[in-house]
């Protein structure tokens, strides 16, 4: 009988170990490779098999509200993390003495769902006056925060009650622009029209009558510093004013359809930086964002530029629609900036390569590489466009419906909005980043971004903002109580 040798014996071992080894390795990285691709095995019933995975995370304002899916309850409250296998599913969260939320929600096998802002609304709203305001109410304006409220008690006169809503007892402070600072011999009608960054500053308009007009920044802080724009630089015909920076000292004004640049605690006023604008804002470190109008060529170019530029950077031309209105947003999701752009009824997003750093500069080599993501196409003419802040959703308005394209589902939805007492076109405004609001023949009425869980909540005078505090636990607007007198009122959203 042949025996192997002990030397032959130590080798057939140790091969047959790194096979084993081998083998295990290769299983070890396909099962976690499965894993991560949100693959597993299902061991129910009498024949195993495997199946994808995905993730689904549930949040509510506020949270500790019950999670179904599938009518099945989530062995979880909200803040809650589920791991169904991918397919569509219907998504309902509830909480005692609060409005059932619940919406068609698409699991993706290996990704990560995210359902974080619903916001629940109480079955019982009851208004609460916290101000009495005069029939001559003229404007009210909250700031980018919510932090305060500017409040315009009579057209004719540029006094500003401001009411600071960052609190649980509003407190109120009344101020006025000097009677040196405008025009009172040819005093029109005031308007509130912008709030600094720092919540410092209020930018009002004075519309006189055969006169241009009159741009006047509020220092809400030193009312006898506050600044008449138009006087300051000598300048008329200004059509349009946004703060370049969080402090107020600058400013970006559209002048006889050239957008230049005002300092204005040196006084100084810039070059332009293009000009036959038809509208601009800003974004992100210094970009304006521009719509261009081109007679001569009958073209419309939409792009953006900034200080030091040699010229602008265009990214779509299109055929200059006359009459038409035009306008254009941006902003980040991930690594890739998301371009929105309207003319007349319609509207494109467009992607961008993979982008870490900021917007590509005028270098023709610092490329974009723009690929269309998504079409509207409205029946009336588009009167709004709105990427939200965080990147993921861009919403396209014509005053009759809303169309948002949620760059995280991929999905676009339309939603006709509910007719005001006039039964007029309607721009939808902001609560939060996933939340609007429009006036329900004279209800404030809310619509989540893709039209879902609408809800009416309490009598509204439309024409004037509503807002939430910063803490989310109170809804501001403007009413009139049985007297026809205006008041400023709040409801409360959440029990903290």
């Amino acid at each position: 009988m042949y025996y192997l040798s002990s030397r032959k014996k130590k080798l057939a071992k140790k091969l047959f170990f790194m096979a084993l080894t081998a083998v295990s390795i290769v299983i070890g990285v396909t099962v976690l490779t499965a894993l991560m691709l949100g693959y597993s095995f299902n061991f129910n019933g009498t024949e195993g098999h495997v199946e994808r995975i995905g993730i689904l995370q549930v949040d509510s304002k506020p949270n500790g509200a019950e999670v179904y899916l599938n009518n099945q309850r989530h062995s979880t409250n909200t803040r809650a993390r589920i791991a169904p296998i991918e397919g569509d599913y219907n998504l309902r969260i509830q909480k005692e003495n609060y409005r059932t939320w619940q919406k068609q929600v698409k699991v993706k096998g290996g990704e990560i769902t995210w359902v974080a802002y619903p916001r629940l609304i109480p079955n019982k709203l009851s208004p609460q006056s916290v101000l009495d305001l005069p029939k001559t109410l003229a404007d009210a304006l909250p700031s980018g925060s919510s932090r305060r409220y500017a409040l315009l008690e009579n057209a004719t006169n540029p006094t500003v009650n401001i009411a600071f809503i960052d609190r649980d007892t509003p407190e109120f402070k009344s101020v006025s622009m000097p009677d040196s600072s405008y025009d009172k011999a040819g005093l029109g009608n005031f308007k509130l029209y912008l709030w600094s960054g720092n919540e410092r500053y209020v930018v009002l308009k004075h519309i006189r009558a055969n006169n241009p007009i009159e741009w006047l920044i509020l220092d809400t802080e030193k009312p006898e510093e506050s600044v008449n724009i138009n006087q300051a630089f000598g300048i008329d015909n200004i059509n349009e004013v946004v703060f370049g920076d969080y402090g107020g000292s600058q400013l970006y004004a559209l002048i006889d359809g050239k957008v230049r640049n005002l300092d204005i605690s040196n006084k100084t006023i810039s070059s332009p930086f293009i000009d036959n604008v038809n509208n601009f804002s800003l974004y992100g470190d210094g970009y304006i964002l521009f719509v261009q109008d081109n007679p001569n060529s009958k073209t419309r170019k939409f792009g953006y530029i900034r200080k030091g530029f040699k010229e602008p950077r265009i990214i779509k031309t299109l055929p200059l629609e006359a009459g038409k209105k035009a306008f254009m947003d941006v902003d980040k999701y991930y690594d890739r900036f998301y371009f929105l752009v309207s003319n007349g009824n319609q509207a494109w997003l467009y992607g961008s390569k993979s982008l870490f750093y900021g917007l590509p500069s005028d270098n023709k080599n610092d490329r974009l590489d723009l690929s269309e993501i998504s079409k509207f196409s409205m029946n009336q003419e588009i009167i709004s466009v709105n990427v939200t802040e965080n990147g993921q959703l861009a919403t396209v308005q014509d005053g009759k419906s809303f169309s948002t394209y949620n760059l995280e589902s991929t999905l676009q939805s339309s939603t006709q909005i509910k007719p005001n007492a006039s039964g007029e076109a309607q721009k939808l405004r902001y609560l939060d980043t996933y939340m609007l609001w429009g006036d329900n023949n004279g209800t404030l009425r809310t619509y989540e971004f893709d039209g879902e869980n609408q809800n009416d909540l309490l009598p509204v005078i439309a024409k004037f903002d509503a807002t939430i505090s910063p803490s989310g636990k109170y809804l501001y607007c403007i009413n009139k109580n049985s007297s026809g007198d205006y008041q400023f009122v709040r409801i409360q959203l959440l029990d903290i």
